[in-house]
C-alpha cells in the first residue's frame, strides 16, 4: 500500500527543522586588569564627568571591588558615580562611601594647598604616538623638527602621568634622500620633549631622551624602507625612553591631582635641547 502523508504529518516535520538545536556560545571571560589600572581607569571616567565638576571623589580598587571615597553635591551625583563605575569592565562590587555635601553640618574646610612634585617616568617605557607633522626623506634635514601627541596614556603607579593628548616634541637625527649616488633613503628620528600640565595647570615642556627609531638597526626601532621613507600626519610610532625622567605633578593632601593633557604644542629653548641630547 503507499504512503500517504496528512497535513498534519507535514507540519510535524517542518517543527522538527524549524526547531533544530543551535551552537550556544558563552563570551570569552574579560581579561585581568590589575588593581591600580583599575584606579586609574575609574578616576579617569569619573573625572571627565561633567556632574562631579564640584565633587571630590577618590577610587581605590582590590581584586575587582571599587571603593568610592569623598564627597559629591547631591544624593544624584551618589548614585551616578556608582552607576558609571559599575559599568567598567572589570569592576565587580561598588563600595559608594561617598558623602552627600547637604549631609555635612560643619562649615567646609579650607581647601587643601596645593605643591609641585615630580614623578619619575621609567627608563624603557613606551612612548606611543601620533604624529602632527609630514616627515619625508625627500625634504628632512638633521635638525628638522616634528610635532604629535601620545596616543595611550603612560601611566605611574595608576596614575596618568602623560596623558592621551600629551603634545611631544621630535627632531631628525639622520636624512638621506633616495638616489642613484645615495641608494636606499635613510632617516633616524628621536623624541626631545612632552608637554604637560604644572602648577596651577600652566603648560611645561620636558625634555625627554628616546632610543631613535632608524632604517639602520632592525627591531622595535626599525622604520620600513622604501622609495622615499614618508610619515604623514596621524602616523602611529612607538618610541622607547632611553633615561628616567622627572615630569612635575600638582599634588594636593598627599595625592597627585588628576589632569588633563596640556594645549599647545611642545617646544625646547635652546639651553634644554642641549641637555636632551
Amino acid at each position: 500500500m503507499p504512503l500517504r502523508f496528512s497535513s498534519l504529518h507535514f507540519a510535524v516535520a517542518a517543527s522538527f527543522i524549524i526547531s533544530a538545536p543551535t551552537a550556544i556560545t558563552t563570551p570569552l571571560a574579560a581579561q585581568s586588569i590589575s588593581d591600580d589600572a583599575l584606579a586609574a581607569k575609574v578616576n579617569q571616567t569619573l573625572f571627565a564627568e561633567a556632574a562631579f565638576q564640584d565633587a571630590t571623589i577618590q577610587a581605590t580598587a582590590h581584586n575587582g571591588t571599587v571603593t568610592l571615597t569623598g564627597s559629591v553635591p547631591n544624593s544624584a551625583a551618589r548614585i551616578l558615580a556608582s552607576t558609571e563605575t559599575d559599568q567598567l569592565e572589570g569592576v565587580k562590587t561598588v563600595l559608594n562611601n561617598l558623602i552627600v555635601g547637604s549631609m555635612l553640618t560643619q562649615e567646609p574646610p579650607a581647601p587643601l594647598p596645593r605643591e609641585t612634585r615630580t614623578l619619575s617616568l621609567p627608563n624603557h617605557s613606551i612612548l606611543a604616538i601620533r604624529l602632527d607633522d609630514y616627515v619625508s626623506t625627500e625634504t628632512a634635514k638633521v635638525g628638522d623638527t616634528f610635532h604629535g601627541v601620545v596616543s595611550s596614556a603612560v601611566y605611574c603607579s595608576g596614575y596618568p602621568l602623560l596623558p592621551a593628548g600629551t603634545p611631544v616634541l621630535g627632531h631628525v637625527i639622520e636624512a638621506k634622500s633616495a638616489s642613484k649616488l645615495h641608494g636606499l633613503p635613510m632617516l633616524t628620528i628621536s623624541l626631545m620633549a612632552v608637554r604637560v600640565n604644572g602648577s596651577n595647570n600652566e603648560a611645561v615642556d620636558v625634555p625627554i631622551s628616546t632610543i631613535p627609531l632608524s632604517t639602520r638597526v632592525k627591531g622595535t626601532g626599525t622604520l620600513q624602507l622604501g622609495r622615499q621613507i614618508e610619515l604623514p600626519p596621524q602616523t602611529a610610532l612607538r618610541f622607547e625612553s632611553s633615561t628616567v625622567t622627572e615630569i612635575p605633578v600638582e599634588f594636593s593632601g598627599g595625592k597627585p591631582v588628576y589632569r588633563q593633557a596640556a594645549s599647545g604644542k611642545a617646544t625646547l629653548d635652546h639651553s634644554s635641547k642641549s641637555q636632551s641630547n
